[in-house]
């Protein structure tokens, strides 16, 4: 079974798609994000995730390595809002640093999640005779 990347315009077109969903049904406010933040860190996200996942393509000749990095830094991101989604709501707004950590974290799973979809690899199958 060879293993090969999504085309570019199919990508780009996948991530645009969601992004435009993601912003209509209000799902990062769903799932944690600071309502006043929610549709800046998407699209700031959204806009670093496709560099990143440019960068990715042109860097890395095997579908798999930036793939899998992408889905540890999702874990990593993920972990970072929730946290410091909790320090803020915790210390009622005075704690900068863990609202930076909520806010950074938000961008950051914005990012990786849109370079894991322009880096999305699928399995091709050999056709048999």
């Amino acid at each position: 079974m060879q293993i090969r990347r999504i085309p570019k315009s199919l990508a780009l077109s996948l991530v645009v798609m969601i992004a435009m969903g993601a912003q209509y049904f209000d799902l990062a406010i769903r799932f944690g994000a600071h309502p006043w933040w929610a549709t800046q860190v998407l699209w700031l996200g959204v806009l670093l995730g496709i560099c990143a996942g440019a960068l990715g393509r042109y860097l890395s000749s095997s579908p798999m390595k930036p793939f899998t990095i992408c889905l540890v830094v999702i874990g990593i991101a993920v972990l970072s809002t929730a946290f410091g989604k909790q320090g803020f709501a915790t210390s009622f707004g005075d704690n900068k640093v863990a609202g930076q950590f909520w806010y950074f974290g938000w961008i950051m799973t914005c990012t990786s999640i849109t370079a894991a979809l322009i880096l999305l690899p699928f399995p091709l199958q050999k056709k048999s005779k």
